[in-house]
């Protein structure tokens, strides 16, 4: 736009680029925009302090840390998958939530390392690499790839999914209803379940990848409702931006918003003191109002809430000691209870 902003002396930019391998390094930031006038600093790889991270990051784990931390090299180079130290402590945020007994090593490292394969041929034969790496046989893999059924219960307030555990809020389903629920209760299902339960309880993200109909957002709506979680639905597509999920600034009317704020006024004006006694008043807010003197309009309408809260102040008062709510209130019967009311009415309209 032509447009110039001089930078402050003290700004300073950082930027990070990640890469797999020296050679991926060097070609990545060569092509970095401006890659000259860059001061590179190389980052080592943390191979070597693995255990140490291990230890300080997971203490429960710090006898651990020299074996996972050789197993997790072997797992990486065993499945030929491209890990990265996040991966690592996402591992260990699993083992430290699940135990570290060798099938749990096994079955943690499957969810936090191979579910990103998304050719089943390919995420199969990793999956038997990694049982390599812990002792496992084959045919021990095979039944927990074919065979392996996670089972659904409900202990108090505790929604238990194969190894995963929610809380249940108030709004769930009853234990009893669980099995009535219109869900095909599949060995696919079943375990797709249980690893995502897994990724809520742990707060991972998770992304579901297939194709149209193979029960991606059914399964996510099935857990929801057995745990009585909220659930927001988005559909996007390539035309979505961060709008879609964060909002954003939009042009928008003032008369449209003024309207609703005389739709709500007028009748808790009513509600709360005379009409007739306060007529003088009501045609300056008209007059406002049909003038788009928005400024003026505003002006009256908080003087009006806090002309009304005091009213309410001195009903509430006159009650209290069991006299007449006071000239001021509206004449109807009047108790603590619609006071209470009338100022929760008059809190959310002042805090519009």
């Amino acid at each position: 736009r032509g447009e110039a902003v001089p930078a402050h002396v003290h700004f300073r930019l950082f930027a990070t680029l990640s890469t797999h391998g020296a050679r991926g390094a060097r070609a990545g930031a060569d092509g970095l925009l401006g890659s000259s006038v860059w001061t590179r600093v190389e980052i080592a790889p943390l191979d070597s302090e693995m255990p140490l991270i291990i230890a300080g990051v997971f203490p429960p784990l710090a006898p651990h840390a020299d074996m996972l931390a050789q197993a997790f090299g072997r797992v990486a180079a065993a499945a030929g998958l491209p890990l990265s130290t996040g991966d690592l402590l996402k591992w260990c945020r699993r083992l430290s939530a699940y135990g570290n007994d060798t099938f749990s090593l096994f079955k943690e490292a499957v969810d936090a390392f191979a579910m990103r394969e998304a050719d089943y041929t390919r995420w199969r034969a990793a999956v038997h690499a990694i049982g390599t790496v812990f002792g496992l046989s084959r045919q021990r893999v095979d039944t927990h790839i074919d065979q392996s059924s996670p089972t659904t219960s409900t202990s108090g307030r505790v929604l238990r999914i194969g190894h995963a555990s929610l809380g249940i809020e108030d709004s769930a389903a009853p234990a009893a209803a669980i099995d009535r629920m219109p869900f095909a209760d599949t060995h696919h299902a079943r375990s797709l379940l249980e690893r995502i339960a897994a990724c809520v309880q742990l707060g991972e993200p998770a992304l579901l990848s297939g194709e149209t109909g193979t029960g991606k957002t059914t399964v996510v709506q099935h857990l929801a409702s057995l745990a009585g979680r909220p659930l927001a639905v988005f559909n996007l597509s390539q035309q979505s931006d961060s709008s879609d999920l964060l909002g954003g600034f939009r042009p928008v009317d003032v008369a449209l918003l003024a309207l609703r704020l005389r739709e709500e006024f007028d009748p808790l004006f009513a509600r709360t003191v005379s009409v007739s006694k306060n007529a003088a008043f009501l045609d300056n807010v008209r007059v406002a109002h049909g003038k788009k003197d928005w400024r003026r309009l505003a002006a009256l309408l908080r003087k009006a809430a806090d002309n009304a809260a005091k009213v309410l102040d001195a009903a509430r008062q006159a009650v209290e000691c069991g006299s007449d709510a006071g000239p001021a209130l509206k004449r109807q019967k009047v108790s603590a209870e619609s006071i209470d009311e009338l100022e929760k009415a008059w809190a959310s309209f002042k805090a519009q």
